[in-house]
């Protein structure tokens, strides 16, 4: 009898490749070409700094964590506690920009 389990993981890994990888190039466009003012300009870059950010994260978590399952979990935690921090920072720059409305 076969097992559901490889079928399952392919699924996770496409899933996580996606969604992370829509994040990060959303992100870099952001980055490299933001719409609107410039004001809006200076925002939204924050905003794709946390998307390139939280894709890396979401593609670590959900796609390498499984695939590399035997990689020792100390720097691998440590590289995505500090890329989410990177996120969350980001996020709160861009909030900063966005409501407070200075640049």
């Amino acid at each position: 009898m076969r097992s559901i389990y490889p079928i399952i993981l392919v699924g996770r890994v496409l899933l996580g490749l996606v969604w992370g990888a829509s994040l990060v190039i959303g992100g870099f466009y952001l980055l490299g070409n933001p719409p609107g003012t410039p004001n809006d300009a200076a925002s939204l870059r924050w905003l794709g700094g946390a998307s390139v950010a939280a894709g890396t994260v979401i593609f670590m978590m959900v796609s390498a964590d499984r695939v590399f399952s035997l990689a020792h979990p100390t720097p691998i935690y440590l590289i995505e506690a500090l890329l989410a921090l990177g996120a969350i920072a980001c996020l709160v720059g861009f909030s900063l920009l966005w409501f407070g409305g200075t640049t």
